[in-house]
């Protein structure tokens, strides 16, 4: 007796006829029988096909389409299997995602926020399996101007002195100075 070892392409599923022939050796006497051998489909997972380049943006960018082409690939494509991207920011206080109409991510970067994070971008095929890439993506830090609080058109007698108290914030906490200036001579401005 001898064994038969069947094998077929990596990924390849359908069927096929097999014949087996004995051969006596002596009178050369032969004696085939024929089987179809059929290959059933297992789905294969998706996989990470070219790994996405780390992202810089500077503070307050525009909300950015994350590229995804090329980035993911699953074998079982071919015989009508979909995959669905999704991605997670993993620090939401930097940046948070949404889905464009066609699903896909959008990095919405949040207002005055820097620093570095992670997005892991998965896709999921029809079945449920997976793979996962992970990008860094950086927030350089910008300098914001500052804000001066609102100043009401005043009056005050002639000959007098007027004091004003002047107030502003700064998002990046910078040390603030203030200066004045007046549109004529008559006028003279001292902070």
């Amino acid at each position: 007796n001898d064994s038969l070892f069947l094998s077929s392409m990596a990924n390849w599923n359908g069927m096929g006829t097999i014949t087996v022939t004995v051969n006596d050796n002596a009178t050369r006497a032969t004696h085939s029988q024929s089987f179809v051998y059929a290959v059933a489909p297992v789905n294969d997972p998706p996989f990470v096909y070219q790994p996405m380049a780390d992202i810089t943006v500077d503070e307050d960018s525009d909300s950015l389409l994350l590229s995804i082409a090329g980035v993911f690939d699953d074998v079982d494509i071919q015989y009508g299997d979909i995959l669905e991207i999704l991605a997670i920011s993993v620090d939401t206080s930097l940046i948070q995602i949404s889905q464009s109409e066609t699903g896909v991510p959008y990095l919405n970067f949040v207002e005055n926020a820097n620093g570095e994070t992670n997005v892991i971008v998965r896709a999921t095929d029809s079945f449920g399996l997976f793979a996962d890439d992970t990008v860094m993506v950086t927030v350089n830090a910008t300098n914001d101007s500052p804000f001066l609080s609102a100043l009401n058109d005043t009056s005050s007698l002639e000959d007098e002195n007027l004091i004003l108290i002047l107030s502003a914030s700064d998002i990046d906490n910078s040390n603030l100075t203030f200066s004045a200036v007046s549109d004529t001579n008559s006028i003279s401005v001292l902070v």
